[in-house]
């Protein structure tokens, strides 16, 4: 299935890919760029406080952010020509903010930062956390038996 995926997408989805105009931001002085558990953000941006996930590949006017390093984000906006190498000071903001709002679970960072806290608390669930911990002790089992039936063909 993976070998299938990665056939798919080297031949059908790069060509999406290479259509749009790509440039590297970078985080303006005193500001890290953060990464999470679900880096590549498809941003559709309609206005201060404005904004969705669904955006990307291929929409005009989307916009897609992925971290490359604490210094460098991948950005392109569909249609539209990079207008900058560096971020604004509110620009960066807002790009954390969306971040740490697009993470599953996980963000993270190269040192401390204050606004992952306060944008996302961590919480502790014992009863959550054996769930997960029974799932993943599953997790091989499972697709092994599922990996069979397909093979199998049953």
């Amino acid at each position: 299935m993976w070998l299938f995926l990665m056939r798919y997408l080297l031949t059908n989805a790069v060509a999406t890919l290479l259509r749009h105009r790509w440039t590297i931001l970078r985080a303006p002085p005193g500001i890290r760029w953060l990464t999470s558990d679900n880096p590549v953000i498809r941003l559709n941006y309609y206005g201060p406080g404005k904004y969705d996930f669904e955006g990307g590949w291929g929409r005009e006017g989307g916009e897609i952010l992925l971290p490359l390093s604490p210094e460098h984000l991948l950005y392109t906006k569909v249609g539209s020509k990079p207008r900058r190498e560096t971020a604004s000071p509110q620009m960066a903001q807002l790009i954390q903010r969306m971040t740490i709002e697009h993470a599953h679970r996980f963000v993270f960072a190269e040192e401390p930062n204050h606004s992952v806290e306060t944008s996302r608390p961590r919480f502790v669930d014992p009863s959550a956390f054996k769930k997960e911990a029974d799932f993943w002790n599953r997790w091989q089992v499972e697709q092994e038996e599922i990996e069979r039936s397909l093979l199998s063909g049953t």
